[in-house]
């Protein structure tokens, strides 16, 4: 009787390990995971590194101010601004990292990426300024000034000054077609470019273009592309003597393109977020601070967003008590008027957010409001 007594002692026993075992099976994860897929080598690597140091620095703040439950950790790949290169690394943090937020960088890699991330139904946060991403599906947001937001600041332009012979040229990727549909859109369906062409990705040689440039009176000419490509394209402009009205985009708000250029790019017009016009709120002052004492450089808005990006997840998973994707979009439609360190970030029914974005030109090296004359 003794020995029954024992054995079903064990049994239960054993039972009841199984049933914990089981149990931490299924037990959630101790952190919030966030796979942030960014160019942190090649040719656009300048934006991939600054981009994780701002992330990281807000995913320690978050972290030492204990704003949730758990901890959060932001889990880095190396895109190489490359999109099949990014599809590996979305399948790696989904499958193998249980990572239910994912933050892609550049705009062919953010396409890319999307489809991943509706499959998994996770959420995607699209670090990148391509104008139609948040429409292409519910899972998809975006905190980051919009293509098609600067694009419709600068097709007003045109129409305010009635400049009527206008040329494009503009990157051939996902970035610069989109910024070219963008701006049709808001100059026109009956609106015709004088000039249009396009070049390669990295391109350096602008010869042939110029050549066709110099048979045609412009009014205003667009160039749309990555700030490495406006270092070579504006002086070759400048060296052949096109003279016409330069509407460039938001990369000439990089300190390194203006210090490449020098006085070649005084009188380019282009959009600035609020926060490169020295907008800052409390929040951006102390992320400014904070910024420059560990990497001894000021931020840029590609930054200050960045630091935003993981922000608005925190407030989200708070305002959810879970980072499980259903109730995590449900909770970041409903953020309003969130103040981060870029503004007051309200995030629409597409899941797109409101940004602050003006005309600025550069005089002697230093970005500057636009004023009309």
């Amino acid at each position: 009787m003794k020995k029954r007594m024992i054995s079903i002692v064990l049994l239960i026993a054993l039972i009841s390990s199984l049933v914990v075992i089981g149990g931490c099976g299924k037990k959630e994860p101790e952190v919030y995971k966030i796979g942030a897929i960014l160019p942190l080598t090649g040719k656009i690597a300048f934006l991939g590194e600054g981009e994780r140091n701002a992330m990281k620095l807000a995913e320690e703040h978050i972290n030492a101010e204990r704003v949730l439950k758990k901890k959060i950790e932001v889990l880095f790949g190396d895109s190489k601004g490359e999109p099949k290169e990014a599809v590996s690394i979305a399948n790696k943090f989904i499958s193998i990292d249980k990572a239910k937020i994912i933050i892609a960088a550049t705009t062919g890699v953010a396409n890319a990426v999307l489809p991943v991330v509706d499959k998994a139904d996770g959420v995607l946060f699209a670090a990148t300024i391509a104008p139609f991403i948040v429409d292409r599906s519910p899972r998809s947001f975006r905190v980051w000034p919009s293509n098609d937001q600067e694009r419709e600041i600068d097709a007003d332009l045109v129409k305010r000054k009635g400049w009527r012979n206008v040329g494009i040229v503009y990157v051939e990727a996902d970035y610069g077609r989109e910024a070219r549909e963008a701006l049709l859109k808001h100059l026109g369906t009956d609106f015709k470019f004088s000039f249009e062409e396009s070049y390669p990705f990295g391109e350096k040689h602008f010869r042939s273009i110029i050549t066709k440039l110099r048979s045609v009176s412009l009014d205003a000419l667009f160039i749309i592309g990555y700030p490495g490509e406006f270092i070579s394209l504006v002086p070759q402009l400048k060296e052949a003597g096109i003279k016409t009205n330069i509407i460039g985009d938001i990369g000439f708000t990089f300190d390194f393109v203006r210090k490449a250029l020098g006085k070649a790019a005084d009188d380019i017009i282009f959009c600035a977020p609020g926060f490169t016009l020295g907008e800052y709120t409390e929040k951006g002052k102390k992320f400014v601070k904070r910024y420059e004492e560990l990497y001894n450089v000021v931020p840029s808005w590609n930054e200050a967003y960045s630091y935003d990006i993981i922000l608005i997840i925190a407030e989200a998973i708070k305002r959810a008590g879970t980072d499980k994707p259903k109730e995590l979009r449900k909770a970041l439609l409903s953020i309003k008027n969130f103040p981060g360190a870029t503004g007051l970030i309200n995030i629409r029914p597409n899941g797109d957010a409101s940004t602050a974005l003006y005309l600025a030109t550069i005089k002697n090296g230093e970005v500057i409001p636009y004023e009309e004359r």
